[in-house]
């Protein structure tokens, strides 16, 4: 019950946004994709949440208010997000 009523309320409350970063050592566009996971069960941030987009072969993990930032290549993908206990997920952004 709660692997699902986490996944359920992450997919609704994880909020991803893009914000264009410069590329330092390339002139190329890159992505900045960031959100925040809170638990369903008592509404406090995941702090020991992982993130990874394997087309890029980043990965990052939350801070204790539960945010994340990773920096991407391409504006739409899919990024995998785990954490111990939890069920993974696979959530598509753009």
């Amino acid at each position: 019950m709660l692997k699902s009523t986490f996944s359920a309320v992450l997919l609704l409350l994880l909020l991803m946004t893009f914000g264009s970063v410069a590329a330092q050592a390339q002139n190329k566009q890159n992505y900045v994709l960031q959100g925040t996971v809170i638990s369903a069960v008592d509404k406090k941030p995941l702090q020991a949440l992982s993130g990874c987009v394997e087309s890029d072969n980043v990965k990052t993990s939350a801070n204790k208010d539960g945010t994340f930032s990773i920096t991407v290549s391409q504006r739409n993908g899919k990024v995998k997000l785990t954490s111990v206990g939890y069920k993974t997920l696979e959530l598509d952004y753009n």
